[in-house]
C-alpha cells in the first residue's frame, strides 16, 4: 500500500558551531514557517536520537528530507538507522562548498545570500517530492475506481485516501513523450535531486531559456541519458544536442 502523506518532514543538522549547521537550521525554519508552511513539518534530530515516539513515527510514515550541514551527514544517518532511508538527503556543503560550511559562525547577517539560495533549492526539491507522491496517489485512485487497488478496498472508503484524492498529477512535463527538439538547452533531472534544483535555479536567475525533462517521470529520458550520454547521473545539460554538463560542476549527481 502506498502511503499518501499530507505533509513532508524535514530534519536539519543540529551542529551549533559551524556555518553549515547554522544555515541548515535557518533554511529549515524558513521553509517550514514561510515558504511551504502547509506542506512541511520540522522534526527534531535530538528527539529522534533519544527515541521520541512522535519523531520516529512520523519519519516512518511520511516522506522525510534530511538537511545536513556537512559531509558527516548526521541527520541522514540518524533517519536511516532509526527509521527508513530519507527520500532525499541534502548536504549544504554540496551546494555552497565544504570548506565554507566547516568554518565557524561569524555573524548571522553574513549568510543571508546562502540561506536564500539553499532555501530556493530545498523548496524545489520539496515540490518535486510532493508532485511524485501526488502522481502515485492519482495512480492508486484510478486502480481503486477499477477495483484493483493494492489495498484491496475495491473502490470503497478504506482509509487509503482513494475516495478523496485528486486524479490530476501535477507533473510539469508529463506531456513530453519523446526527445525534445535538439535546438536550445534541455536539462534532464530527477525528482528530489538537489543538484538538479541548484542548476535550474541558476539558469532561471540568469534568464537562460531551457526545457526540463524529469527522468523520474519518463523512462525514455532516463535511457537516453545512459545510452547517448553514458551517465546515470543527473542533471544532464544538453545544448544543441551536445552534453555540456553531467552532474553538478564537480561531477556529483
Amino acid at each position: 500500500m502506498i502511503v499518501h502523506p499530507k505533509t513532508i518532514g524535514i530534519i536539519a543538522c543540529c551542529g551549533s558551531e559551524c556555518t553549515g549547521g547554522y544555515i541548515s537550521r535557518a533554511v529549515a525554519a524558513r521553509v517550514v514557517n514561510e515558504l511551504r508552511a502547509t506542506k512541511v513539518v520540522a522534526l527534531s534530530l535530538p528527539r529522534l536520537l533519544i527515541g521520541t515516539a512522535n519523531e520516529k513515527r512520523f519519519s516512518m510514515n511520511h516522506p522525510t528530507i534530511t538537511l545536513d550541514g556537512c559531509a558527516k551527514a548526521c541527520a541522514r544517518k540518524a533517519v536511516e538507522k532509526y527509521c527508513f532511508k530519507p527520500i532525499v538527503g541534502i548536504n549544504i556543503g554540496d551546494l555552497i562548498g565544504e570548506q565554507e560550511v566547516l568554518a565557524s559562525v561569524n555573524g548571522a547577517h553574513r549568510y543571508m545570500s546562502e540561506i536564500d539560495k539553499v532555501s530556493g533549492i530545498v523548496t524545489h526539491v520539496l515540490d518535486s517530492v510532493a508532485a511524485m507522491y501526488e502522481k502515485a496517489k492519482a495512480a492508486q485512485n484510478n486502480n481503486c475506481d477499477e477495483g484493483t487497488c493494492d489495498c484491496g478496498c475495491g473502490g470503497s472508503s478504506c482509509g487509503c485516501g482513494c475516495e478523496s484524492g485528486s486524479k490530476d498529477a501535477p507533473v510539469s512535463d508529463q506531456t513530453i513523450t519523446s526527445e525534445p527538439n535538439r535546438d536550445g538547452i534541455v536539462i534532464y533531472t530527477k525528482t528530489g535531486c538537489p543538484f538538479c534544483a541548484k542548476v535550474l535555479q541558476d539558469y532561471r536567475e540568469k534568464g537562460i531559456a531551457f526545457q526540463e525533462v524529469n527522468t523520474s517521470v519518463h523512462d525514455w529520458a532516463k535511457n537516453l541519458c545512459k545510452d547517448r550520454y553514458g551517465s546515470d547521473k543527473v542533471p544532464v545539460i544538453v545544448k544543441d544536442g551536445v552534453a555540456i554538463q553531467i552532474g553538478d560542476v564537480e561531477g556529483k549527481g
